[in-house]
Order: C-alpha cells, then sequence, then structure tokens
C-alpha cells in the first residue's frame, strides 16, 4: 500500500513559487503599466541637406567621415545642451545621441557628431551617404521628419519671453498748454471823456451907438 506523501508549509511555498515561473516561461506576457510602458516621441519637422566631412573633426570632437551615418544638429539645439560653464563644444550633451529621420525615400538612424551654425533648429545636416538614402542627392535639401531614438531629453526651442512692458516706453509728450485762456479780462478802459465842446459864444449885446 502507497503512503500519500506530505508536503510541509515551506516545500508547498517552493511548489507554487515553481509554478508561476514555469507559466511565465510559457509564453504568458507580463503585465506592465501602460503609462510606464509606453513612451511617446514628438516628431520634429525641418529641412535635410547634407554636407562633406573630409575627414576632419566633428564639433563633438571626433573625426567624421563621409561614409558614415553621422549627423549635425543646428547650433541653436547644439548650444542648448552646452554644460553651464562650460565653453568646449566637445562636452556637449547631444554628442552620441540617436536620432531617426525620414525622407521621402526611406528612414535612417544616425548619430549626432557635429553642429550646423546656418541651420534652423529642427533642419539636420547629414553625410552623403545618409542624405542620399531618403531623398534624391541632386536636390540638396529636402522636407523631413525625425525624432529621437533614445532615452534623452526631449529639445525645443527656447522661448524669449521679452515682456512688452519694458519695451514699450510710455512717451508721454507732455503738451506745454499756452494759455490763451480767454478769461483774461479785457482792458477796454472805457475813460470818460470830458467834452472839450467850444463854449458858445455868449453874445454881448452891445449897443449900437448910432452916429
Amino acid at each position: 500500500m502507497r503512503v500519500p506523501t506530505r508536503f510541509t508549509t515551506p516545500t508547498l511555498l517552493l511548489l507554487s513559487c515553481v509554478f508561476l515561473i514555469g507559466v511565465n516561461a510559457g509564453g504568458s506576457p507580463p503585465v506592465y503599466n501602460d503609462t510606464a510602458a509606453v513612451i511617446v516621441r514628438p516628431i520634429m519637422h525641418g529641412e535635410g541637406t547634407y554636407y562633406n566631412t573630409e575627414g576632419g573633426y566633428g564639433a563633438c570632437g571626433s573625426i567624421v567621415y563621409d561614409s558614415e551615418l553621422i549627423v549635425a544638429v543646428s547650433q541653436l539645439l547644439y548650444d542648448q545642451t552646452q554644460p553651464k560653464n562650460d565653453t568646449n563644444p566637445n562636452h556637449a550633451k547631444v554628442c552620441g545621441r540617436c536620432v531617426q529621420i525620414t525622407g521621402l525615400l526611406g528612414t535612417i538612424k544616425a548619430k549626432v557628431m557635429d553642429r550646423c551654425v546656418g541651420c534652423k533648429f529642427y533642419d539636420l545636416d547629414m553625410t552623403p551617404t545618409g542624405f542620399q538614402k531618403i531623398g534624391l542627392i541632386a536636390k540638396g535639401r529636402i522636407p523631413i521628419s525625425w525624432q529621437w531614438c533614445d532615452n534623452g531629453p526631449v529639445l525645443r526651442p527656447l522661448q524669449t519671453t521679452t515682456s512688452t512692458r519694458a519695451t514699450t516706453k510710455k512717451t508721454t509728450t507732455k503738451k506745454k498748454l499756452t494759455r490763451t485762456s480767454t478769461s483774461i479780462r479785457k482792458r477796454t478802459t472805457t475813460r470818460k471823456l470830458t467834452s472839450t465842446k467850444a463854449p458858445k459864444p455868449t453874445l454881448t449885446s452891445r449897443k449900437i451907438q448910432q452916429f
């Protein structure tokens, strides 16, 4: 006669853990928090161009080649990631970041290694190798959309908040009022004209002596 095996409480807990691990390993996906798992990255729009690196040094301090998938971001965006009190452009935090660029002919991923002086904030300057994968090299300038493909921060243009109160000076033109007040008393000196009429000749009735 077979005696049933009795399991102690620690053994039962161990078996339950093994069972749960086996269920998850069998293909049931783990449950994630929706807000933490879904990362929505905004899409930027700008213009894409290309330049010849000539095997020189990029702004990030490394040698760049035309055959590499590298990109130069605009000067405005690049300088925004410069550490405080650090004037060395090699230390910009945007260096080495990944960008995903989409053009009319396709999509590529490139690494930020340089700085474009003449570009607008969301423009990207690529190597010829990268540019011809998403657009016609003969055009030289094409519309693009791109987004960051790493966990770095999303960079946006800095807003210049210039208060209109400071710029608009109140120009209070104090007009000097020349008081031509009609309340000025007109000195109409009505002089009493003392009548200087010639006195009427008093006819002295003389007795005409007859001769």
